[in-house]
């Protein structure tokens, strides 16, 4: 017998690691089984259908998916069909998710057609449904493995086709796996590489192609394009005049997904890369390119890098851009400036140069300022409150009140005895009950006020104790004697904005 049910969703799903099997798991396939087999076992008034093609089971990233959860509420549905679990998920510990817990809760049932699980009956595919899952996921994970090998492989036998060409080439139409230059963008990277080999510093070149309007590697390509920074930083610069693609060589295979789960990238060094000498036309001679990255010239030099660790430094930004101020360490002494303006004025004016000591210790002084009229003020708020006599008649009060209550709650309920047994009549019920609920109504709000002064006095306590706390880490702030963690009681950050130093600290006066 057919059963009546109102709306039902149906839900295919085609990945592109399906491409063995694909006749078979077709989303023709799947549609033509999953509605005949509605057919043969519903009455129904409404199917929605839900179909993911070329999306990948190993996680809920797709469009349809998310709209069909989305949709069960909001349309109703109370049976949605897949015509197995794979096609639902590859990944059942996700999968168990909706399966076991939000279609249960949401009264929705769930049935995959060729694994024979229904969620609406007791039976024993329902139980073995999360081994079946076990498998999907040791597919999904073996089908990863395999694309990375086929990749890695690709990329040594020189088949791989890049996703983009790097700027300063195209990909030739004929033959995508082969790069060619790109005139007008190879121009802008000869200038670079000059520019560099002529002593300029990165910085300098930056500038240089920012007032001449020259567009970003991103903007030629028209990528990354909702990147904050869309101009020329002498970060970019020199991450361009490090690649070796400029000179013919290039590193594949630099990068790689954490697992099959995720799109989180794990990044190689060059060392564990594929090295392909030659494989294009170089812009740059390599000469040229040598020189540049020869460590005794151009700045290049590799220096040891000196000890910049301060206890303020890491609540130290820059009041004009946001950005936390960058440390130097040269001889001993400490400054502080703007990373966003070392890389480009446009992105930054703020061109001081501070010294450490000298804002530590301006940092200090207004502390220990700050603090000192903040704690004075508090102690005497709260000497005025916390008084042990005063606390000791709260809860004296407090349990006395208490008392009073039970006794007249136990009066009503007396009250109401003698009322059914006829021992008062019906006029001195309601006259002697209506006292004892005023009275009753009095005790509680009195119980309620004093209730608000014991925690008031609480919330007081708790205060003295955290301003004593506080005060040991003002003493070995003043002594010059704290850590990092001694400031962060404190303050929440310091701007250096040109001259003047803007504190924000974390208690209120």
């Amino acid at each position: 017998m057919k059963q009546k049910i109102s709306n039902i969703a149906i839900y295919l799903r085609l990945s592109k690691d399906d491409n063995d099997r694909e006749e078979s798991e077709s989303i023709k396939n799947q549609r033509e089984m999953i509605y005949k087999y509605i057919e043969n076992n519903f009455i129904y008034d409404n199917i929605y259908e839900y179909v993911d093609d070329g999306y990948s089971g190993s996680n809920f990233n797709r469009p349809d998916f998310k709209r069909m959860i989305q949709e069960l509420k909001e349309k109703k549905i109370c049976l949605v069909i897949t015509k197995n679990l794979a096609r639902f998920a590859r990944n059942y510990i996700d999968a168990g998710e909706y399966i076991e817990k939000f279609f249960p809760n949401n009264n929705i049932r769930y049935i995959a057609i060729l694994d024979g699980v229904d969620t609406n009956e007791e039976k024993m595919e329902n139980d073995i449904a999360p081994f079946k899952g076990l498998f999907n996921e040791m597919y999904c994970r073996e089908t990863s493995r395999n694309i990375k090998a086929t990749k890695r492989k690709q990329i040594k036998d020189g088949d791989l086709i890049r996703p983009i060409a790097p700027y300063g080439y195209i990909k030739n139409p004929e033959n995508p796996k082969e790069l060619l230059i790109d005139d007008e963008a190879a121009k802008v990277v000869k200038k670079i590489f000059m520019m560099k080999y002529e002593g300029y510093t990165a910085k300098q070149i930056a500038n240089y192609l920012n007032d001449k309007k020259i567009k970003t590697p991103s903007q030629y390509l028209n990528i990354f394009s909702d990147r904050e920074i869309k101009i020329w930083t002498g970060d970019g610069v020199s991450r361009l005049l490090s690649k070796p693609v400029y000179v013919g060589d290039s590193y594949l295979g630099r990068s790689t997904n954490i697992n099959y789960k995720t799109k989180k990238k794990v990044y190689y060094n060059r060392k564990n890369s594929v090295l392909i000498k030659e494989d294009h036309p170089a812009i740059i001679s390599r000469e040229i390119f040598d020189e540049i990255h020869n460590n005794n010239k151009y700045n290049n030099q590799k220096r040891k890098k000196a000890n910049v660790s301060t206890r303020i430094g890491d609540y130290i930004y820059c009041g004009v851009c946001g950005r936390k101020m960058g440390k130097r360490n040269r001889k001993g002494k400490i400054s502080l400036h703007c990373s966003a303006n070392r890389s480009s004025e446009e992105i930054c004016d703020n061109n001081c140069s501070y010294q450490y000591d000298v804002i530590e210790k301006n940092i200090i002084e207004s502390l220990n300022k700050e603090y000192k009229d903040f704690i004075k003020e508090s102690k005497n708020r709260i000497s005025k409150k916390i008084q042990s006599e005063k606390e000791n008649t709260i809860l004296k009060q407090k349990k006395k009140l208490d008392s009073d209550l039970k006794k007249v709650v136990s009066k009503i309920s007396e009250l109401y005895s003698y009322r059914l047994n006829g021992k008062i009549t019906e006029i001195e019920y309601k006259e002697r009950y209506t006292m004892l609920i005023n009275e009753r109504e009095k005790l509680q709000n009195e119980i309620t006020s004093v209730n608000n002064d014991i925690n008031e006095l609480q919330d007081e306590v708790k205060v003295k104790n955290n301003l004593r706390n506080a005060k040991r880490k003002i003493d070995r702030i003043s002594m010059n004697k704290f850590k990092s963690e001694d400031i962060d009681l404190f303050i929440k950050r310091v701007d250096l904005k040109y001259n003047d130093i803007l504190i924000k600290f974390k208690f209120k006066k």
